[in-house]
């Protein structure tokens, strides 16, 4: 997969996927680039209630202990060329769940992200790529979402 490129952090859609799996790696305590260093997108599409919302799931309701459990039960834990099936059954699970939530169900898809930049920021020790595989896999995913789907899609400029 290819590296995060300045360039793609002008895409609004890719600064926020990359905003949000920054947002996650802060949490854990890890790392992060400094945001006043990249470029500013045409569209802020990651708020500072995203950043509350996943600040607040990832500290008092999420369950790392579940997902790492989920990641051994997927028999991928030893084999990082996995990384992207467990990112789609991450989000497999969500698309599911969505079925008995309502179509406009942002915090839910927000906290599914979260746990798929999660995994990147799991597997970041055993390959330096996984916290830009997540960023990618984000990414395409929001853009297969209508724009109206979601109210921050509807700031976006494609």
């Amino acid at each position: 997969m290819a590296r995060i490129l300045r360039r793609h952090l002008s895409d609004d859609e890719y600064r926020f996927a990359y905003d949000l799996v920054a947002e996650v790696v802060a949490v854990r305590g890890e790392l992060t680039y400094a945001s006043e260093r990249l470029p500013t997108p045409n569209n802020i599409l990651f708020t500072q209630q995203h950043a509350d919302l996943i600040r607040d799931f990832l500290v008092n309701q999420f369950q790392s202990q579940e997902l790492d459990a989920w990641i051994k039960s997927k028999r991928c834990y030893y084999d990082i060329t996995q990384l992207k099936y467990l990112m789609t059954a991450c989000k497999g699970h969500y698309i599911s769940d969505l079925l008995t939530l309502p179509l406009d169900d942002e915090q839910g898809f927000i906290c599914t992200c979260a746990k798929i930049a999660y995994i990147g920021a799991y597997f970041h020790q055993k390959n330096r790529k996984a916290r830009s595989e997540a960023v990618h896999f984000i990414h395409e995913w929001l853009l297969s979402i209508p724009p109206g789907r979601f109210s921050f899609l509807a700031a976006s400029s494609r």
